[in-house]
């Protein structure tokens, strides 16, 4: 049986369970996700917090899956004076119609004068975790069984820091639907304030009015965030125990920082703040994610004690399987094995008192996969988004939720209008929303993703231009003998099956200077501004410039050039696009920062062969690099995480 790939929402187990059940059969039927997040609309006060209720459809693609136009803002939390205990006051009247929806409404739509039957299902509830506990009905990470997937309990009295540490993970009684509805009824029971506390305390639970959606499962359609459990958790909280330990006094700090300005990154990433001492506490959870699986490994070689390093190694590796835009099987275990282990050596080396509770719920992550496939597709940075625009929208300081709802409404409502040319200079920025004219609604084929890390070549198929935009501005330049020569081995590699010679080749290319894959834009020598967009990875190149794929090793190279070329195969006309590639050679001390990061010459090359011509379908990632002073005419490579950007 073959590993299988989870590539967005309709791989996971939840999407196909709605679909047994025979839900997501029928048409205009919806599955629905929701966020509930705060922010701070004043940036000079942080005592006062605003409550957004988001909605997105699962249904649409990825790619426009969390676009402006396509995210439902259901309700606005205006400030209170004290945190809520509970959100089933706001989510009353959602769940309300949540049931209607479940049973069908008739409705008009832009396709249809008829009215015809819409249904919709509440699929997922993605947001950080307090206002997770408080939509489900769970107690708080701070409670003796504050875990929302296990009844695992965590000691420690009242005003005491709790216990997170224990990983034996196969003892922990796991949750279950009926049984969180069972109690959440029972408390909902009771009579008096004691009851309540009681056994809501006993059974970690407490009533939730969504527990009142029939097909709604708490344990598992309310989802672990990896945003905020990965990098605004973990990784923003070990650097924090480091600096505490003196692990990392103020002089190793500054040669971190002295590191992190030698990092090259292509221009689309950006590096972080230099003067991380200071700035740390301010990372939002994108320069977090960089920092974690771009820039520590590199940054904190030699600084941090060997055990702890590698110790933070396991997380590094896990971080960067996890945000990967598509998951195989194989690989979600392997990220569930090294975060598992990450967290045993880090109760080892800091003690049982320093686990945090985002580390328990790093052992209960793959269940969240598993239901809802690769976390991209489900992860709070989108939310994260809006939320800052909304907190630029311009107030007059008072009731600003009611003026976020208002500008909000008046958008909805004229985003289609056509203002008269003769107004657009007064009134266009009324009109104005954060709109986005990319992506669109056809169902996208990523084969040609997968095709960089394929083993069996004869599986690809290097045709494939859907994710492809070429630059319109090409050069036309003929072969030459060599050229041809080469090319036609690399083809022969291409398709094994084939008898291509020399003859079966046009004589001239097109070339170009960058190219984007699904969004993703590569650069190269001939483009000088897209020169650090240059610098890619790649399953393509073994010694002496040959081809060899079956070691599956990712190798670092500079992109001089792309090209298209036209080749003859059973009579039919076939256009190629290939990057021509210049391959760095490998370091004697390649293995120096461990698996994460890796040591190549920065300017000695492979000799030319058949592995200068890159097919573009086997590009797998970029990477960010530094010259290293030791080893003299040395560079680190890190390899950078793929994204889609459709």
């Amino acid at each position: 049986m073959g590993d299988k790939i989870y590539e967005d929402v309709y791989d996971g187990q939840v999407w196909q369970d709605f679909q047994q059940e025979g839900f997501l059969m029928g048409e205009r039927c919806y599955g629905l996700s929701m966020n509930v997040d705060w922010f701070q609309p004043f940036k000079n006060r942080n005592d006062y917090s605003v409550g957004v209720l988001y909605f997105t459809s699962v249904n649409f693609p990825r790619s426009i899956r969390f676009k402006f136009e396509n995210v439902i803002v259901a309700g606005i939390i205006p400030a209170l004076e004290k945190e809520p205990s509970s959100l089933n006051f706001f989510l009353e009247p959602i769940v309300s119609e949540l049931k209607v929806l479940w049973n069908g409404i008739r409705m008009k739509t832009s396709l249809s004068k008829v009215p015809l039957l819409v249904r919709a299902a509440l699929m997922c509830v993605v947001c950080d975790v307090p206002a997770a506990r408080k939509v489900g009905g769970f107690k708080s990470h701070a409670g003796t069984k504050g875990c929302s997937r296990c009844y695992k309990s965590f000691p420690g009295g009242f005003g005491e820091r709790k216990d997170y540490s224990g990983f034996d993970r196969e003892n922990w009684e796991p949750r279950s639907k009926n049984k969180h509805n069972k109690f959440a009824e029972k408390i909902k029971r009771c009579k008096t304030k004691t009851e309540y506390l009681t056994k809501s305390r006993d059974y970690g639970t407490y009533y939730s009015v969504v527990t009142e959606l029939q097909y709604f499962d708490c344990v598992r359609f309310i989802v672990i965030d990896p945003m905020h459990n990965l990098f605004l958790g973990t990784a923003k909280t070990m650097y924090k125990l480091w600096t505490k330990l003196k692990l990392l006094t103020p002089k190793k700090i500054t040669i971190l920082e002295s590191r992190l300005k030698l990092m090259n990154v292509a221009t689309d990433i950006g590096r972080i703040p230099s003067k991380i001492s200071a700035n740390y506490g301010k990372f939002s959870a994108d320069e977090w994610k960089n920092w974690t699986t771009i820039f520590s490994m590199y940054a904190l070689h030699g600084l941090l004690p060997e055990e702890h390093l590698k110790c933070w190694e396991r997380f590094v590796l896990a971080c960067r399987i996890l945000c990967d835009p598509f998951l195989s099987k194989v690989e979600l275990q392997k990220a569930d094995i090294l975060l598992l282990n990450f967290c045993r050596k880090f109760e080892q080396l800091y003690g049982r008192m320093a686990v945090m509770p985002t580390m328990h719920l790093h052992c209960h992550l793959r269940e969240c996969l598993i239901d809802y496939g690769p976390i991209s597709a489900f992860w709070c940075f989108a939310f994260e988004r809006y939320n800052g625009y909304f907190g630029q929208i311009p107030t007059n300081n008072r009731s600003v939720e009611i003026q976020f709802m208002r500008r909000l409404t008046i958008l909805r409502h004229v985003e289609n209008a056509q203002l008269p040319a003769q107004y657009n200079s007064e009134f266009s920025d009324l009109f104005h929303m954060p709109r986005s004219t990319r992506g669109n609604c056809k169902s996208l084929n990523f084969s040609i993703l997968n095709a960089s890390v394929a083993f069996n070549l004869q599986t690809i198929d290097w045709t494939n231009d859907e994710l492809l935009i070429i630059p319109s501005a090409y050069r036309e330049v003929a072969l030459s003998s060599d050229d041809s020569i080469v090319l036609s081995l690399v083809y022969r590699t291409m398709y094994p099956n084939q008898n291509i010679n020399v003859e079966h080749l046009s004589k001239l290319t097109r070339r170009f200077g960058s190219i984007h894959i699904a969004g993703q834009r590569y650069g190269s020598k001939l483009e000088c501004r897209t020169l650090r967009s240059a610098r890619v990875m790649a399953t393509w190149a073994g010694e002496e410039g040959e081809i060899n794929c079956t070691t599956g090793e990712r190798r670092p190279c500079k992109i001089d050039f792309f090209m298209s070329h036209v080749v003859t195969i059973n009579g039919a006309f076939r256009r190629h696009f290939f990057a021509c590639v210049s391959w760095f050679k490998p370091h004697i001390a390649k293995d120096k920062y461990g698996k994460c990061a890796s040591v190549w010459h920065a300017s000695r090359f492979e000799p030319g062969g058949p592995s200068r011509f890159l097919p573009v379908h086997r590009i797998y990632s970029r990477f960010a690099c530094a010259n290293l002073q030791t080893p003299a005419g040395a560079m680190v490579v890190s390899p950078v995480s793929r994204r889609i950007v459709l």
